[in-house]
């Protein structure tokens, strides 16, 4: 029992460091699902509602105006948007809860299926795994779905007669927690009370899981039927069919590519381009680049140099497929079912293609046949101190690979790939928080101007009631200034001397209203690019500016904290030459 509760200290330790070591700054940013969370559920807890004054999070529906997402993680993230200010730290300390959570659950799953030893190893590799730590950092909804999931199954395995129907409770929570997830819904919950039913060690009485799968039926059958008036329905355009204009123009490219024959219709048609195209949006989840060496090419979803595994994972990842294929052929089963599913979401989707998050179910199953992979190898060797080097050289090898890793999340990612997470929104935020501190006047001109006034409002505006409320009611009446800050996507007709200009690198504004003027820089900090220019600098222009961005230290990621002279010196770039960028 004491060794027991000894290695949970640990695994909670080495779980929530890898969690929350500089989370307050790295990713350096938040964009997308995690600032939409955040942001529509601190204005309901502040002002009772979210912009259009229409929606609440009890409502389990989609923000009016805002993409279709999941609609559990509003309930999720309100304690923290009641009790907390806007942070990069408040934002996801929930989630990375949660992913630590995902740790225990993987534990306790493994510990079922194969036996403590093996859950032990199970909860450490699930501990420092890249793509649990990667996500575990983010405030998206995609391992929120995980963890209910399979805490659900976890559930199932520990449970007996009518207590089995406690799962609904996490299944149903999953089904709300990711849009994507929907789609497996049905397919998980009915494989996994059929594998529970037929394989458990302790038989379970029927009854209880047929009346979970006609839960789960009903909860599916009830979304699909209303899922246009719970405000998801865009999202059925991004289902990938024959009729696709997707498809439709490989088609027509493939025809118009080939040698005329009355066989071009049959080799070169919807249907056929279709399954093609699905089947290799299928395997591609299973392209070792992505798993084991380079990971997803979507800059918010991977770092380009690491994959969802350490790489000599994947020797184990064989062996214990092997092993499990010759000595527990029902668990072989489960986990190569799970496998099969986790990339349905990618494969039928047209909005681009993700494996880390749309594939992500299937992750959690191949680190538990890792973990019977290392027992297999530990228990290769028959003589004690064998395996004791053997254990030494794998703990080693670890500590080397988690190593490297940090290294590369901590200190190389927030530099090469820092607009992964919109980092120059933060930028910019600053500039007019400070600039908006000494009544400087500032616009800022880029398309959507709503979206940067509420970037501000989070990384550099008082988020009380009182600012909220303004926040919310210049929105609705289209008068987007905060403070001496306002927002436009139209140029104005003449400047003002007396105000400072922000301006996108692709806006015509640049061009049109300051064609010769010399400028500063928000740059691209890997390389120097414009990304915002910033005309009659007066706030940073008496500093001594760079031509050429400084690599940050540190504590220069914690942006909202810098002293007005080290953010100008740091962040803001003095361009020097003629502006030919177009």
């Amino acid at each position: 029992m004491k060794t027991r509760i000894t290695y949970f200290i640990v695994l909670f330790i080495l779980a929530a460091f890898m969690r929350f070591v500089y989370l307050d700054r790295i990713p350096s940013g938040i964009v997308g699902d995690e600032l939409d969370y955040i942001f529509s559920t601190k204005l309901y807890a502040l002002t009772g509602s979210d912009v259009t004054g229409t929606w609440t999070p009890w409502s389990m529906k989609t923000v009016p105006n805002e993409v279709p997402k999941a609609e559990f993680p509003y309930l999720l993230t309100l304690p923290i948007a009641a009790w907390l200010p806007f942070s990069l730290f408040n934002a996801r300390i929930i989630y990375a809860l949660i992913n630590i959570a995902l740790v225990f659950v993987i534990y306790g799953i493994t510990k079922d299926l194969f036996g403590d030893r093996i859950g032990k190893i199970g909860g450490l590799i699930a501990a420092v795994n890249p793509w649990m730590v990667y996500y575990g950092r983010t405030a998206f909804d995609v391992p929120v779905a995980v963890f209910f999931f399979l805490f659900a199954f976890l559930v199932l395995l520990r449970t007996k007669g009518w207590w089995l129907l406690t799962a609904s409770v996490p299944l149903l929570l999953g089904f709300y927690s990711y849009i994507g997830m929907k789609i497996l819904f049905l397919p998980y919950s009915l494989g996994v009370f059929w594998w529970v039913y037929r394989y458990r060690p302790e038989r379970v009485s029927k009854k209880p899981l047929l009346v979970l799968a006609v839960f789960s039926v009903f909860v599916f059958s009830y979304y699909a039927i209303s899922v246009r008036a719970l405000g998801t329905g865009e999202r059925l355009t991004q289902v990938l069919t024959p009729v696709n204009p997707e498809i439709s123009a490989i088609v027509d490219t493939e025809r118009r590519l080939s040698v005329p024959t009355p066989f071009r219709s049959i080799f070169s048609n919807k249907l056929t381009t279709y399954f093609r195209v699905s089947i290799d949006k299928f395997f591609g989840a299973y392209d070792p680049k992505l798993l084991f060496a380079n990971g997803e090419g979507v800059a918010t979803f991977a770092m380009w140099f690491h994959g969802i595994f350490y790489p000599f994972e994947a020797l184990f990842f064989l062996i214990g497929l092997f092993m499990l294929y010759r000595k527990k052929l029902p668990v072989a089963v489960l986990m190569t079912a799970m496998m099969l599913l986790g990339p349905i979401p990618s494969f039928v989707s047209n909005a681009g293609t993700t494996y880390v998050h749309r594939a992500s179910v299937m992750f959690p199953f191949m680190l538990m046949t890792m973990a019977y992979g290392i027992d297999a190898g530990i228990g290769h060797f028959r003589k004690t101190v064998d395996r004791r080097r053997f254990i030494v050289g794998l703990g080693f090898l670890y500590a080397v690979a988690v190593s490297n890793f940090l290294y590369l999340y901590l200190f190389r990612f927030p530099v090469y790939n820092p607009e992964s997470f919109a980092f120059s929104y933060r930028l910019y935020s600053k500039y007019l928080s400070l600039a908006n501190e000494k009544k400087i006047s500032v616009t800022l001109i880029d398309t959507n101007p709503t979206h940067h006034m509420r970037n501000f409002v989070f990384y550099g505006y008082p988020a009380t009631t009182v600012s909220l409320t303004e926040f919310k009611s210049k929105v609705q009446r289209r008068e987007l200034t905060l403070g001496t800050v306002t927002f436009r996507d139209t140029c104005p007709s003449k400047p003002d001397p007396a105000s400072v200009y922000i301006i996108a690198q692709d806006n015509p504004c640049r061009k049109t209203i300051f064609p010769k003027s010399s400028f500063d820089v928000i740059p691209i900090i890997a390389d120097g690019g414009i990304l915002y220019g910033v005309y009659n600098d007066l706030l940073c222009g008496d500093y001594r500016l760079n031509p050429y961005p400084p690599a940050p230290r540190m504590d220069d990621l914690v942006v909202e904290s810098l002293t007005e002279q080290r953010f100008c010196e740091t962040y803001i770039i003095r361009y020097e030459g003629t502006d030919t960028t177009e």
